[in-house]
């Protein structure tokens, strides 16, 4: 393991530097030691006893250390570890969701939990159970757009998944499904996994303006990359809330058959989720897919040192405690 030393805030040094010299200049140039005049000093002359410039030099120079340390402190420190390539077993997986409006329905009134919020949830379960995978994001409506790449980093994946809204992320208007496959295959294209899969979510039907399915799956088959569906939604259709009349069916249950074509032609499977517990179900499936050794990019990971500074600041003060009240006692 190669590490690098950084500095978080490295732009304080146009503060720090100016600081140094200026006291350094002081020091040398126009400071004058106070003199005082004690008849004990007068007594120890007298006998022959002489001061030295030692213990003044040492102490300017273990005061100067203190504040050179806590200058370095300021500078936020960090271990950069900068590999750029770490052997990992795992499959470069591209998460699929649908945030049309209807994915705000409820299929379960006594949850009282949405289908987005459902899928969020199970989005992020599986995600911190796939340590060794590339994951990234796509989010579609009428319209697609990636959300994230491909990346090892599941925190932030995390926070861009719980960060999704209907009608926030995209147009809620409308469900493109072929699209968001085009898009999702686009951040595949250039993948180096042996197996690379789509994961895709939704509870409705294309829209009229949507491309027609079989181009994004010609694409998928080019570059061998299996497609999970799972449509969530209850038999019945979905719930949404009325304020004058409460609770009300609103959506028509879902339409499989184009989720089971997609995962069909891509030697994937599909799978159906009327509620959270099944939804887990077929996550906790995919996640017995076949795991490939490989290399992956990562980002440099950074380790903060400012407790071996602070060890080393505490030290110096502890030093000069010790020599100015035993070994040099200060007048």
């Amino acid at each position: 393991m190669f590490f690098d030393l950084h500095f978080a805030q490295i732009k304080l040094l146009y503060f720090i530097i100016p600081t140094f010299v200026g006291v350094l200049l002081y020091r040398w140039f126009f400071y004058k030691p106070v003199m005082y005049q004690y008849t004990l000093i007068a007594v120890m002359k007298q006998m022959g006893v002489h001061g030295s410039w030692l213990p003044s030099r040492i102490f300017f120079l273990l005061r100067f250390l203190l504040l050179l340390v806590l200058s370095f402190l300021m500078l936020k420190p960090q271990l950069a570890d900068k590999r750029s390539k770490v052997p990992v077993e795992g499959i470069d997986i591209m998460l699929v969701l649908d945030l049309s409006g209807s994915m705000e329905a409820l299929d379960d009134l006594t949850t009282r939990k949405s289908r987005v919020e459902i899928a969020k949830e199970e989005a992020v379960r599986f995600i911190q159970q796939r340590e060794d995978d590339s994951i990234g994001l796509v989010a579609f409506g009428q319209n697609s757009i990636s959300r994230a790449p491909l990346t090892l980093d599941k925190k932030i994946l995390v926070e861009i998944v719980n960060d999704l809204k209907v009608g926030n992320t995209v147009d809620p208007n409308g469900t493109v499904i072929a699209k968001s496959l085009v898009t999702s295959l686009n951040r595949l294209k250039d993948s180096s996994a042996k197996t690379k899969i789509i994961i895709l979510l939704t509870d409705g039907v294309p829209s009229h303006h949507d491309i027609q399915a079989h181009a994004a799956l010609d694409i998928a088959k080019k570059l061998n990359v299996k497609i999970y569906t799972i449509g969530i939604g209850g038999k019945q259709g979905g719930y949404m809330y009325n304020p004058m009349i409460g609770y009300q069916l609103a959506y028509p249950p879902l339409n499989t058959a184009l989720l089971e074509q997609i995962s069909f032609e891509t030697k994937g499977k599909s799978f159906r989720a009327k509620n959270q517990k099944e939804m887990r179900s077929i996550y906790a499936v995919i996640d017995k897919l076949e795991k490939t050794k490989r290399e992956t990019n990562i980002y440099t990971r950074y380790q903060d040192t400012f407790m071996i500074g602070l060890w080393i600041a505490l030290l110096l003060i502890g030093l000069y405690a010790l020599l100015s009240s035993l070994l040099w006692r200060v007048i």
